[in-house]
């Protein structure tokens, strides 16, 4: 009898304990599920001469509130449905800080991304005659924002560097017909380059 009591004591036992891990578990993956997230992203509207990007937030905060924090101003959400923001960026690195709080609950988060803008590369070519009738040149001349350039020339698959016009130019005998002028720009302080080809119809 005594034996047998024990062993409906032990079962019982085993029970709650599973009962209290089972329980435990469950715990756990209802606090994994409500974990709250935000995320910023950026995306560019408008050209290169009145450049705007419009950060975008996303939670899973119910019923949620998104404000924005930048340069230490505090602007409100008033594009993409009330998650969003048009900027229009300077030059370098700004931090934008995006703060999501519940019109229904204590609920709220705040998460910061950084956003780096840089100035686009460019490159032109420009001709420009020198001489004419039988000893007819061209010059062919580049120009490009980037520091410290060197400019190299690539003509009918030979490359050229260039000679004239502060080392921006080339000076080339035309054929008659059309002949392409590629040029790349390279820095000697930087890995920043760019290519761009112009045809010279002589």
């Amino acid at each position: 009898m005594r034996f047998k009591l024990v062993k409906k004591m032990s079962l019982v036992l085993m029970l709650c304990l599973c009962v209290v891990s089972c329980n435990k578990d469950s715990d756990d993956l209802t606090k994994t599920e409500n974990t709250l997230t935000a995320e910023i992203n950026f995306k560019q509207v408008n050209g290169e001469t009145n450049a705007e990007v419009i950060s975008i937030g996303s939670s899973n905060i119910e019923n949620p509130i998104y404000t924005w924090t930048i340069l230490e101003a505090e602007y409100p959400s008033d594009r993409e449905e009330g998650k969003g923001l048009y900027w229009a960026p300077s030059l370098g690195e700004t931090e934008f800080c995006l703060t999501v709080t519940s019109t229904s609950s204590d609920d709220s988060m705040t998460v910061c991304k950084t956003l780096k803008y840089e100035e686009a590369l460019t490159a032109e070519i420009e001709f420009k005659q020198v001489n004419i009738g039988t000893n007819a040149e061209v010059i062919a001349i580049g120009s490009s924002n980037i520091e410290n350039p060197v400019y190299t020339w690539t003509i009918l698959e030979a490359e050229y560097p260039s000679d004239r016009e502060d080392g921006k130019g080339l000076y080339w005998a035309p054929s008659l017909g059309e002949t392409e002028f590629c040029l790349k720009v390279t820095s000697t302080t930087s890995d920043d380059s760019i290519n761009v080809c112009k045809t010279l119809t002589f």
